[in-house]
């Protein structure tokens, strides 16, 4: 075996680092800010309790792909992509190229985080594609838990946040159709239960 105790204290390392990192999104209470650990966890119950219904998917490779899924904010840092320009879109992106290398580099490239994560990237296995799309859920839990606290809290109204789901559910609609076949309504009716939590 080539793992290293010297490799379990760097991923011990870059646990609490991405531990670290805050969302704009916001607890219950409407001010604790969610960490990036708190909303992973919360789309691998979500997610692995979804696959785990659905023919096809097995909800352990769910599992892995939402374990790393945005463990680049690790190193760069959560983006706030609510109504995103397309100008901080590509320098998100680019953040997450730059993140992406230096993760490479310290992890090495065969790797179980770097080849998983990879993997999650490339969008070609379906689980990785189900994660993706219920990602994009996991905001809404939070808006509806605390009465969209994060969304006024950046000066957006409520018809802002209405527009912004309608043209988010549009876009995942168009790029995952196979998912959005499968779990769309999940996603629909959680943006409506934001909305009226309002």
């Amino acid at each position: 075996m080539n793992f290293s105790t010297d490799d379990m204290v760097e991923l011990g390392r870059l646990a609490l680092r991405f531990a670290r990192k805050n969302r704009v999104t916001l607890h219950e209470d409407g001010t604790t800010p969610e960490s990036d650990t708190d909303h992973t966890v919360m789309l691998g119950f979500v997610a692995c309790s979804v696959a785990s219904e659905l023919d096809g998917f097995h909800a352990g490779r769910v599992a892995e792909l939402t374990l790393v899924h945005d463990i680049v904010e690790a190193y760069v840092g959560d983006t706030n992509s609510f109504d995103i320009s397309p100008a901080a879109k590509a320098a998100k992106k680019q953040r997450e190229h730059d993140g992406m290398q230096r993760m490479r580099r310290d992890f090495g490239e065969d790797s179980w985080l770097i080849q998983t994560l990879l993997a999650y990237e490339a969008q070609e296995e379906p689980e990785a594609r189900l994660v993706r799309f219920l990602d994009k859920a996991m905001p809404k839990i939070n808006h509806m838990l605390n009465n969209c606290a994060s969304i006024k809290r950046m000066g957006k109204t409520k018809a802002d946040l209405i527009r912004a789901h309608k043209t988010q559910l549009g876009d995942l609609i168009e790029e995952y159709p196979d998912i959005s076949e499968q779990v769309g309504l999940l996603l629909t009716e959680i943006m409506l239960r934001s909305e009226e939590a309002w």
